[in-house]
Parts: C-alpha cells; structure tokens; sequence
C-alpha cells in the first residue's frame, strides 16, 4: 500500500516539529518512516493516521537518537572526501600551481602582509560562499552536510593561523607560509566542490517532498503531448517526461500557477526539442523528434571515430604483414576468413535484430540499430568474396588496399551492432525495475 504525496508530507512536517532540523537528516528518516509506516498498515489493516501514531510512539526517542549519530556518520564520510580528493593528481596540480604561482610574485612584491591575513581572508571567503549558496533560492533550510564541512575546514584553516600567530619561525619563514597558503587554496577548491554537491542533493530531496504533485490524470496529459510529438523511444520518453513534469511542478509552487497554466508555458520551452528534424549523419529521409535524433547522431559520431581508428591501425597492420609475408596462399587464405567473417556477421546481426525487435519497446538504441546496422546484412553479402571476385583483397600480384580497409571497417561495425543491442536491453533493465 503506497503513502499519498500529502502524506508523506506530513511526515516530514512531523519531523520538522520534532526538532529534526538539518534537511539532509529529515529526508532519510522520511524514506524509512514512510516503509515501515506502509507495512503497518498492510499487516495490522490499519489507516494511515492509526499506522503512523503506533510507530511513532515506539521509536520517535530512536529516530531522536539517530539525528544525533548521522552527525559522526557525516563527518567520516566527508574526511574522506577530503583524503580522497588529495590523492587525485588534479589536487596536486592545484597545489603545485597556486605554490608557483606565490613564488613568481614574491620575486617582484612583498607578500608578507597578504601571507599573514591570507588565512582570515580564505576564510571571510568561506564563510560569504556558504551563505551566498545557501540563500541562493530564499529557502532557509539547513543541511548537516554543509555545515560540517563547513566546521572541518574552518578547523583546517584556523590551525594555520594559530601556527602563524604563536610561532616565529612561521612568521619569519616565507617558503613555508606559502606552502600552508597554497595549501588553504586547495582546501577552498575542494569546500566549493563539496558544498556545491552536496546542495545539489539535498534540494533535490527537499524538492521531492516539499513541491506540488501531479495527479495521474495530469501525467496522463504530457503522455498524450509525448505521443502527439511521436517520442516513443522510453530511454529518452522517461527522461523528458520527468523533466516536463519538474518544470510544471516547479511554476506550480513558485509562481503559484494552475496545472493548466504551468503545462502550457511548460510546453513551450519544449516544442522546439520535441520537432521535427533529420540529418545527413543519419540520412535525410529518417525524420524524429529533435533531441532523439540528436542523440543518435551523437552516438554515431563517437563510434564512426572509434570504427575509423580500428580501420586505419587494422587496414596497416594487415598490409604490412600481408606485405612482409608475400605469399598467395596467406591472401587467398586472409579472403576466405573476410568471406567467412562476413556470413557469420548477417547472420548475427539477424540474431541481433531479433532481439531488438520483439522487446515491444522502441528506444534510440534500437532506432540507430535499425537504420544503420540492419541494412549491413545485406551489406556484408554484397561485398563478400565468397559472391564477387571483384571484392578479393589480391588482385593481380598486388594487395588491393581499398578492399582491405572497407572490409576492416565493415567487421568493426560489428562492435558497433553489439553496443546497440546491450544498451537497447539495458533500457529494459531499467523499465522493469
């Protein structure tokens, strides 16, 4: 039995009065509160507001309990953030660079006096940068995440400064106070990098139980609009469907809008990606939505790149060696294998095409697999030396080098073929679950 939007909502609000404060803490309690609540009224045949008092007068002391623990649990988890981010090179890079950097303007001005307040000034800095992020959209929610990240870093910097107040040779010692600066710029990088993915997450939380819901019958609506633009691909559907449904929701509850009035000004800003298009990657006669086809020619472009690679290294690999070895039985026998290569590969691509096809679902995937790779099947017959002498690699005593490198490409399209399937079956992993 699954909780209403409304309800959920309300644990939430129960848990903002019982001084569960921090965001990032409240979300993670609603989740578990929001099951355990959903089974209570599944085996006790009780309604929600009976399921969530009984629960509630068990464990709220233990919900209590766990605000206190996430705080320990949270600042493991970001020293560890820290100590993995100073063992990427992109760290040392940074570190290298700002040292350098302090040392060339040393050579030209006096930085004694910047190397002395650098610490309070990286950390007014901090502090205007926390804020500035936190008030960013007027909310006033408080995350435990930030703010201990905030509290480690100050620790971090505020030792810097008790060093450089309490002992000379760090006053006296410039090489070292720039290796300590340089050393705080790094840790501003990273707080900025932090702060910024770990509010990014947690608005994302606060967003999924503090905005308007649509109905089913509402989603129904931008279904149909779907269908009207033909996206019937449901790796991208989804995904559009999902961000068409934010966008509504979001005028819904910040510019107070009716449904009817968000989807319309919501559609808009869609119609345009959801248009008609083609391209000469993909053949001007095959016409789609604008960002399925798009994404199509993005794909194809990265693997044409990857496919003329493999021909060009295979294509003078191959020749070399066929050139080195010189012999009319290692030709004859090189085109028995492309003949070879080239039966077996239709009759994959059947195989491959099978299976595509009876999933019952289209995905952008299987739109490429079936204007590009399919028309290889027949393809690969034309161009075997099983069928047309013409197509052999040796003809005349001498390698035929364009024969070699269109065959080369033509097995490399295989890999291609393969990606399309696994990624195609992959969409359906994600529908089922």
């Amino acid at each position: 039995m699954k909780l209403e939007k409304q309800e959920i909502q309300f644990i939430n609000t129960y848990l903002q009065n019982s001084e569960i404060e921090f965001t990032d803490v409240r979300m993670e309690m609603v989740d578990h509160v929001a099951s355990e609540v959903e089974n209570k009224m599944k085996s006790e045949d009780l309604d929600f507001y009976h399921a969530f008092k009984n629960y509630m007068m068990l464990y709220k002391k233990e919900h209590q309990k766990t605000n206190i623990e996430f705080k320990k649990v949270t600042d493991k988890r970001i020293l560890k953030e820290i100590i993995s981010f100073y063992q990427t090179p992109a760290s040392i890079l940074l570190f290298i660079t700002m040292f350098s950097f302090l040392k060339i303007v040393g050579v030209n001005y006096d930085l004694n006096y910047f190397l002395k307040f650098g610490p309070a000034i990286i950390l007014i800095g901090l502090a205007i940068c926390y804020f500035s992020i936190r008030f960013y959209l007027g909310r006033k929610e408080r995350y435990s995440g930030i703010e201990r990240l905030s509290i480690i870093l100050n620790l971090f910097i505020q030792m810097h400064q008790f060093l450089l107040y309490s002992l000379t040779e760090f006053e006296t010692n410039s090489n070292l106070n720039i290796l300590l600066l340089s050393f705080d710029c790094t840790l501003v990088y990273l707080f900025i990098a932090l702060i910024n993915k770990y509010n990014l997450k947690y608005t994302t939380l606060y967003k999924k139980y503090n905005m308007n819901y649509l109905r089913e019958d509402q989603l129904l609506n931008i279904e149909t609009y779907l269908n009207q633009k033909d996206l019937t691909q449901i790796d991208l559907r989804n995904e559009v469907l999902d961000h068409i449904a934010n966008g509504i929701e979001t005028k819904m509850d910040s510019e107070s809008r009716s449904f009817e009035e968000a989807f319309s000004k919501e559609v808009i800003t869609w119609n345009k990606e959801l248009s008609n298009y083609s391209s000469w990657w993909l053949g001007i006669a095959w016409i789609g939505p604008k960002i399925m086809m798009k994404k199509c020619v993005e794909i194809l472009k990265h693997f044409y790149f990857k496919m003329l690679l493999f021909t060009l290294l295979s294509t003078l690999i191959l020749y070399l060696l066929l050139q080195f070895v010189g012999d009319v039985l290692a030709f004859s026998n090189i085109d028995k294998l492309f003949g070879l290569l080239f039966f077996a590969s239709s009759m994959i691509l059947c195989y491959f095409g099978y299976q595509i096809n009876t999933t019952k679902y289209k995905t952008s995937f299987s739109f490429l697999f079936n204007r590009h790779c399919f028309p290889f099947i027949l393809f690969y017959l034309v161009i075997n030396p099983f069928v047309l002498e013409t197509h052999s690699i040796f003809i005349e005593d001498k390698i035929n080098i364009i024969v070699l490198a269109y065959n080369t490409l033509a097995v490399s399209n295989m890999a291609f073929s393969y990606f399309l399937l696994k990624s195609h079956m992959q969409v359906k992993k994600i529908k089922m679950a």
